[in-house]
């Protein structure tokens, strides 16, 4: 598993980049076999959302982003931390990621 870490504050009612440079069990950077997928969810380990990476940044191989709409209709709330997990497949074997961010 590769941690992401701190990925910053969101502002309540605005977005949140997350992005994950994919990576082989050699530690070097490649592209995923699909788009990688996510899921986010609360301090309490409740599920607040889920989605996939579609964006490729500057078309850099291996790097892979989203940006979440952070809005309280979706489930965020202001001084809270949520955790990001991300998981894709490099020539059919399964990888991961973590990071967290919070919401001010």
């Amino acid at each position: 598993m590769n941690d992401i870490g701190w990925l910053g504050n969101a502002t309540l009612e605005g977005t949140q980049a997350i992005a994950v440079w994919c990576r082989n069990g050699s530690d070097v950077v490649s592209a995923p076999d699909a788009d990688p997928t996510y899921t986010i969810y609360s301090a309490d380990w409740t599920q607040i959302q889920t989605g996939t990476m579609t964006l490729n940044p500057g078309s850099t191989t291996g790097f892979q982003a989203v940006t979440e709409s952070v809005t309280a209709a979706r489930g965020y709330a202001v001084g809270n931390k949520y955790f990001v997990k991300i998981e894709y497949a490099i020539s059919a074997v399964s990888y991961g990621s973590i990071g967290v961010f919070g919401i001010h």
